[in-house]
């Protein structure tokens, strides 16, 4: 008897969408989602144990630099029985009984050959989003450090670096993939509707998904932030934070001040600048410019 349901896997960056979109999807009364899980995000990957979950392998900023990030198909002996567990363990936190399953996890875009092998007539929805915009996003969160010491300044290539491991790795896999779907964040942000009617044809939806949900000014924050770096100067530059998500409380301030002058130094130095020249070629061949935020070219490779 076959599986009534089949699996759509989002991936994609941390910071790059994929959240938003998955809820988007599950939204949909032909989509179901995981719910109630108690992990992270409702991720699938922490209520699994057959494949390494992103901070087993260093984390946000660094995962995909990990030898085992990436996964190649599965041998075909123990297919069914990965099948069977990762489903088990699964199971029980399906929204409803819908015939569409989303399942959300950032390394899910390193393990297409993977999920193919697993899953062969499971969909895939990557979605990515400017490497300085996302490696910004990651940063603004990261606690690995105090609040002084804010990592806007350490090992921000690195995570750039990380950037190019998902994204290259992903346009290596693409052609292999047979039903890919990659989407940008920033046509996303910028035509909600236009970008989700294109998961919906892909998917075979009857109804649109809802882009009411899509707060389009999500990068307004990070997008002034990096126009602000070319300015080269030691006066205010805007937050990375937007005013309207900005917590209160000495800690934050702290917090706040430090990001300050690590930015009015990078500008001074023109540390920005010197990035952008370094991972120019490298964005361009991914359909990104380093120093064009709207230079956003569609995906090649699917």
């Amino acid at each position: 008897m076959s599986d009534p349901h089949r699996m759509v896997f989002v991936g994609g960056a941390h910071r790059s969408g994929t959240t938003v979109l998955a809820k988007v999807m599950a939204a949909s009364s032909e989509i179901a989602g995981l719910v109630g899980t108690g992990v992270p995000e409702d991720e699938g990957q922490h209520l699994q144990t057959v494949l390494p979950i992103a901070m087993e392998l260093g984390g946000p900023t660094r995962w995909a630099l990990h030898p085992e990030a990436h996964e190649d198909a599965a041998p075909e002996p123990m297919r069914e029985d990965m099948r069977r567990t990762i489903e088990e363990a699964w199971e029980p936190y399906w929204s409803s009984d819908a015939s569409l399953r989303v399942e959300k996890s950032p390394p899910n875009v390193a393990r297409l050959p993977f999920l193919q092998s697993v899953w062969p007539d499971a969909r895939f929805i990557v979605i990515t989003r400017h490497p300085l915009i996302q490696a910004l996003a990651v940063h603004k969160w990261d606690r690995s450090l105090p609040m002084l010491l804010p990592t806007l300044g350490l090992r921000f290539e690195g995570t750039l670096d990380n950037w190019f491991a998902i994204h290259e790795g992903l346009a290596a896999d693409a052609p292999g993939i047979r039903n890919l779907l990659v989407l940008r964040y920033e046509h996303l942000m910028r035509d909600p509707a236009r970008e989700l009617g294109k998961v919906s044809e892909f998917l075979g939806l009857s109804e649109p998904l809802d882009a009411s949900m899509i707060d389009a000014a999500r990068s307004d924050a990070y997008r002034g932030f990096v126009e602000s770096q070319r300015t080269r100067r030691w006066g205010p530059h805007p937050p990375v934070m937007s005013p309207t998500r900005q917590r209160s409380g000495l800690k934050w301030s702290m917090y706040g001040s430090s990001w300050a002058v690590v930015s009015r130094v990078d500008s001074l130095t023109g540390r920005y600048t010197r990035i952008a020249e370094r991972y120019e070629d490298r964005a361009r061949a991914l359909g990104y410019s380093m120093h064009d935020l709207d230079d956003v070219r569609e995906f090649v490779g699917s």
